[in-house]
């Protein structure tokens, strides 16, 4: 329940005119409910778009999206951000902060422990992000989650509830479960040696 309410909070936020320089991207997501997703893991990151460039976004683990928000006033914003410093045109070189799980793998960033790569694939190339946590316990939460999302919809598809359309909320008020393999992560205590 409190995820539900967590997802609604970011809704309510949420402004993804951040979206618009990508026009595919602003068609595909400008009407994007988190709340009819259920949410595995969230936590703050540090997004390194380039050597020069880095932002602390809200991460947000849904069962097929990874989600970068950013907070600007009140507000939660869904933002692309360029690689280059030129001006881009139609969303090349641009980076959504939207990554689709299921064509998405990670690798870890050899110079630095608390970072690690998301690659996403596909059709007509790929797009690395590069992700810092505030731990190497951290940085091993979030690996272990998003690895497992990806199995999951590896082996199952998109969220039931996704392809149904359906509201988190079934008839009776009561939230979707889990399955067990995707227990909270939020509400399980980090043992001492995992926080280094």
């Amino acid at each position: 329940m409190e995820n539900l309410l967590t997802l609604k909070d970011y809704q309510r936020r949420l402004d993804t005119s951040g979206l618009k320089p990508s026009n595919e991207l602003y068609l595909e997501y400008k009407y994007l409910d988190l709340a009819q997703r259920r949410m595995i893991y969230e936590g703050p990151l540090t997004w390194r778009v380039t050597k020069e460039k880095t932002l602390e976004v809200q991460c947000v683990l849904l069962g097929d999206l990874l989600v970068l928000l950013q907070k600007q006033d009140d507000k939660m914003v869904l933002k692309c951000q360029s690689k280059s410093n030129i001006a881009v045109q139609e969303g090349k070189q641009m980076l959504s902060p939207i990554i689709k799980l299921d064509s998405a793998f990670l690798r870890e960033v050899a110079t630095d422990r608390k970072a690690f790569y998301v690659i996403f694939t596909w059709d007509s190339g790929a797009q690395i992000y590069e992700l810092v946590a505030q731990s190497v316990g951290e940085r091993r939460n979030w690996t272990d989650v998003i690895k497992m999302a990806v199995d999951e919809l590896k082996k199952t598809g998109p969220p039931s509830d996704l392809k149904r359309g359906n509201s988190i909320l079934t008839g009776g008020g009561e939230t979707h479960t889990a399955p067990p393999r995707f227990l909270n992560p939020l509400s399980a205590p980090l043992k001492m040696e995992e926080s280094c």
